[in-house]
């Protein structure tokens, strides 16, 4: 019996496939392996993309959550399940780009297939309001005079991640403070007990309400979900950090599985209903096709396996 309690969610299959390239394809329930525990954005990326493909092809799609590793568990039992299209991975920077380079994973990921990108969001930078800065270059210049503090989620989160790659591209002084979790990493900044964070999208509303300042996003152009902040690399030419979530499948996937796979979850996410339901919750649906996304990927992992090495950052877990 499939119940929450053992993280598996599976989504009824009501309407006749859509078959395009894969006619025996598919023919059973296709799982979806998220791999950190029921809740949060990552998995439920995957339950609202779940309901749409299970209307679209015509097979329940079960929503399994295996976590442990840091991502690292879930991400493993796709690389090694049967390359047939019927397992695959909810993947993100934390386990396919970013995660490797800090904790030693035995297999590797950029082998696998990358079927295409889902959703993104940038990371917002903010300051406490005591700070004397209105904006990122104002930032930058007091930070290249004295060290500030700038929280975040943990060591190894991308809010930390981001806030080095920051402090590399800008010759800043910035120490990092750890935080288990985002929670009190916003608590500290509203506060003024640190000076600075690199988070996620919420602080915005922490911005609207008068509590900390917020400088800028994270995104390659203006974000579409709040065009009125700038971006952090309108003054730090070529900035990008994004948190984004994807799909991968084994190494030997067949080209016409992974060709329809592409396809189905394309429309999936470019459905309206869909598309608001991701916005509602800060998520920008941005799919790829095949080719970008894999050099998407490749180029991720290049910027953070950079980062990760010079700033010496090794996974807590």
């Amino acid at each position: 019996m499939l119940t929450r309690r053992n993280a598996l969610l599976c989504f009824g299959a009501a309407a006749l496939p859509t078959r395009l390239w894969a006619q025996d394809y598919p023919q059973r329930a296709v799982h979806i392996i998220v791999a950190y525990p029921a809740g949060g954005a990552i998995d439920m990326t995957a339950r609202l993309l779940g309901e749409g493909l299970a209307r679209r092809m015509g097979q329940s799609i079960i929503v399994e959550n295996r976590s442990g590793a840091n991502g690292q568990i879930g991400l493993e039992a796709v690389f090694r399940a049967d390359p047939d299209g019927y397992m695959l991975a909810l993947t993100g920077a934390s386990n396919m780009t970013a995660g490797p380079h800090m904790r030693a994973a035995g297999f590797d990921p950029l082998a696998m297939k990358q079927i295409t990108r889902l959703v993104k969001a940038p990371l917002t930078l903010a300051v406490s309001k005591s700070l004397p800065v209105n904006n990122v270059a104002e930032f930058i210049a007091l930070a290249r005079e004295r060290e500030l503090t700038y929280a975040s989620a943990g060591i190894g989160s991308s809010h930390h991640l981001t806030g080095e790659l920051f402090r590399m591209r800008t010759g800043t002084k910035l120490l990092h403070v750890p935080y288990r979790g985002s929670g009190p990493a916003v608590q500290d900044l509203v506060g003024g007990i640190v000076d600075a964070a690199f988070g996620d999208p919420t602080l915005i509303a922490n911005g609207r309400s008068g509590q900390v300042k917020v400088l800028g996003v994270s995104s390659d152009g203006r974000w579409s979900l709040n065009p009125d902040i700038p971006t952090i690399g309108e003054t730090v030419p070529g900035f990008v950090s994004e948190n984004w979530y994807g799909i991968a499948v084994p190494a030997n996937t067949p080209d016409n599985i992974v060709s329809y796979l592409h396809e189905q979850i394309a429309q999936s996410m470019n459905d309206e209903k869909t598309i608001k339901r991701f916005r509602d919750v800060g998520l920008e649906p941005a799919v790829m096709n095949l080719a970008d996304f894999d050099a998407y990927v490749r180029k991720d992992s290049a910027m953070w396996k950079e980062v990760i090495q010079k700033a010496n950052i090794t996974s807590p877990g």
